[in-house]
């Protein structure tokens, strides 16, 4: 005898054989449970009269039987659906049909309405097979095909069939049509070619775009190469490629240049993919081709172009690099010194100077804007207005060489007109050897002292040369420096402190740059040097140079 109590209609089901008797409790609101004016009545289920024989079959067919009375209730479910939900029967007797049959909640209550209205007449039973799923307790969804009609008294009854398996076969066999006429439909389209060639590379069937890509018949490739990929390929290391596919199980992807008509090229990129069986045995192979031949001329094209422009580039270089001061002249004025230059490109945006005029040696570091090509043109633009400058109109104060260069560039370059920003950033400094003086002007770019190993910046002023101004005049200042024996001094560029690299690819920064030198400071200038070439390299590792790096160093 089993009991189920729900909360607000509580229906208790007394199951016996051949009989079902529901009870039925109805509460009213109370406060105090012994309160509770409980009305009692008692109907009866209707019960399914079967004989013994119809009870062993009903308990041991496969097929899902359920009935329900005009409530909808199950009253009674076979021993099939029990052993497929994997519950026992306590679990579903008393259950709405609904409730089995249905796991979304508006498709159960559109379940509801309906079964009502065909329990009252009022809709007729549609005897035509459908398909609900159901789950079982894990979840697992089966698809079963029912079919109801009326039983005696006014029951429904619904007679199952499992049609899981047929179901997911009727999936697979779907989905693999519609692969199939994809296929079909890139085969006959597409530009591509496709073969199909059996374990031992040869041809079982090619594409109907065989002929339009080869412009030759397979018929006449066979009698002309043979019917095998590793005599008609026409890439060397098709064997190499045809093994490595068999033996690793793996697509390869490879380019043929083909000639089968007389005095015409074909290029063709290939893809060799293997075909396996359920064991993971080799059954076939597919290659599929593309025209490449007219990628291959523009390479080829691209190729020639890019070498014209690089050998330019690389004579641009030689005249960059002639117009730059002979290092020789720095160590005679300066002899204790370095100049480290590493342009990112072929050809730099920075450059240095280095000029003598009359007792004064003068001495810059600069970084025009841009790098490569741009740059190395606004490098040597700056470096002739320099010279000019210095040479044949014998300026020497920092300041009034930069103004003069700023004027230049901003008149050269119509900046009022064309509202070009392009100019450079530069620390440019007057050496007087024999009074033991500095002199020294910057535009964004500072001048470092290291003096008993203490570094001391000499700051810029903040206006570059050329690039936007509201002003068409910049003025610069000078700063005097009495120097002393043992100084170091450093004029450079913003691309050693800006490369990336590290343990966390991070930039070196203006710190670890100051921290470096200072590190260094009491080392010649030219062991210096290697000291912050090889802490460059080991900063930036694999990552590629950032910018344009020039740094100068000098002891007076």
């Amino acid at each position: 005898m089993v009991f189920t109590v729900s909360k607000i209609e509580k229906r208790i089901q007394i199951t016996e054989r051949h009989k079902k008797i529901n009870y039925f409790f109805i509460e009213k609101d109370s406060e105090d449970f012994n309160k509770f004016d409980l009305l009692f009545y008692m109907k009866p289920l209707e019960t399914i009269k079967h004989s013994e024989l119809a009870d062993s079959i009903l308990e041991n067919i496969a097929a899902l039987v359920l009935v329900c009375d005009q409530t909808g209730a199950i009253i009674y479910c076979s021993q099939s659906i029990l052993n497929l939900l994997q519950v026992e029967s306590s679990e579903i007797l008393g259950m709405g049909w609904w409730t089995l049959t249905r796991s979304d909640v508006e498709a159960r209550n559109k379940e509801i309405d309906s079964l009502k209205k065909i329990i009252k007449g009022e809709l007729p039973l549609d005897k035509t097979p459908y398909v609900n799923t159901i789950q079982d307790t894990t979840g697992k969804k089966y698809w079963i095909q029912w079919q109801d009609s009326f039983g005696p008294n006014k029951t429904l009854i619904g007679v199952g069939q499992n049609i899981t398996e047929q179901h997911k076969a009727q999936q697979i066999i779907h989905e693999q049509s519609i692969q199939l006429k994809r296929l079909s439909l890139v085969a006959e389209k597409t530009n591509n070619v496709i073969l199909i060639l059996d374990k031992n590379g040869n041809i079982e069937w090619v594409s109907s775009s065989f002929e339009r890509l080869n412009k030759i018949t397979l018929a006449e490739m066979i009698a002309s190469k043979g019917s095998n990929i590793l005599t008609i390929s026409g890439n060397r290391n098709i064997a190499e490629i045809f093994h490595k596919v068999i033996n690793e199980k793996i697509s390869c992807s490879y380019e043929s240049k083909n000639e089968w008509v007389k005095d015409e090229i074909i290029w063709a990129l290939s893809t060799i993919s293997p075909v396996l069986d359920e064991k993971g045995e080799l059954v076939n192979m597919i290659v599929i081709d593309s025209n490449i031949t007219e990628m291959k001329k523009l390479e080829n094209a691209l190729e020639n172009k890019t070498k014209d422009i690089s050998d330019s580039i690389n004579y641009a270089k030689r005249i960059q690099l002639a117009m730059l001061p002979d290092r020789k002249f720095l160590r005679t004025e300066l002899s204790d010194s370095f100049i480290l230059f590493w342009p990112k490109d072929i050809v730099s945006g920075d450059f240095y100077s280095l000029f003598q005029s009359g007792k004064k040696i003068i001495i810059s570091a600069a970084d025009c804007t841009g790098h490569g090509i741009p740059g190395a043109f606004m490098s040597i633009l700056a470096g002739n207005i320099l010279y000019q400058l210095i040479i044949e109109n014998n300026k020497t104060n920092p300041s009034e060489i930069l103004r003069l260069l700023n004027k230049s560039i901003y008149e050269i370059l119509k900046q009022n007109q064309n509202g070009s920003r392009d100019g450079l950033d530069i620390a440019l400094c007057a050496i007087d050897k024999e009074n033991g003086m500095l002199e020294y002007s910057g535009a964004n770019r500072p001048l470092w002292l290291i003096r008993n190993n203490e570094l001391l910046e000499y700051s810029p002023d903040k206006n570059s040369i050329g690039g936007y101004q509201k002003d068409e005049l910049r003025n610069y200042t000078t700063k005097k420096i009495k120097t002393k024996k043992g100084d170091s001094f450093y004029i450079f560029s913003d691309g050693y402190a800006d490369q990336f690299g590290g343990e966390k690819g991070k930039k070196i920064m203006t710190r670890t740059f100051k921290e470096l030198l200072l590190s260094i400071c009491h080392k010649p200038m030219i062991e210096q040097k290697d000291e912050l070439q090889s802490f460059f390299k080991n900063w930036a590792g694999s990552i590629e140079q950032t910018d344009d790096v020039l740094v100068v160093g000098f002891k007076i």
